[in-house]
């Protein structure tokens, strides 16, 4: 396993997604690709943080909720 995710609260109480994972070759330029595409096709990324080894993502729950993993997969390989 290279990542954890778990649904979590903005201290507005806002629903988004936290994902947490190890930093690996296969997902170095993840949260550059998910800001770029901004909701397009894939999960919107609200904020980042890298530390040493740990990559943290804040995704909104709402394109999370309509992009199943799969197409969120399959978006990450067309456009990787």
């Amino acid at each position: 396993m290279t990542s954890w995710t778990a649904p979590a609260r903005t201290a507005a109480g806002e629903r988004v997604v936290l994902k947490v994972g190890w930093r690996h070759d296969e997902a170095l330029h993840e949260a550059d690709g998910l800001a770029a595409w901004d909701g397009d096709g894939a999960v919107r990324l609200l904020d980042h943080r890298v530390l040493d080894h740990t990559t943290a993502l804040l995704l909104d729950s709402g394109t999370w909720a309509r992009c199943s993993a799969r197409e969120y997969l399959l978006t990450l390989t067309a456009r990787g």
